[in-house]
């Protein structure tokens, strides 16, 4: 990817494997959320829970990959 200048990328999911080669890159990630994750984000009772939720899963998907570095996530 950087031989070809691209600096930023999009992955539809969290993948382990590919957030693990582009740690240290600097390379701008955005990182999808799969689809069977949206309804429960969307339709907890508060906005509350909702963000706790995706707070949850962005602590168990992305937090391992981010810091010095890390993977540049946007």
């Amino acid at each position: 990817l950087l031989s070809n200048i691209i600096s930023k990328v999009k992955l539809l999911e969290a993948i382990p494997s590919a957030l693990h080669a582009l740690a240290g890159s600097g390379i701008e990630v955005m990182v999808g959320i799969p689809n069977v994750f949206l309804h429960s984000f969307a339709s907890s009772s508060s906005s509350s829970s909702a963000a706790a939720a995706a707070d949850a899963w962005i602590q168990y998907n992305l937090t391992a990959f981010m810091g010095k570095g890390g993977v540049n996530i946007k």
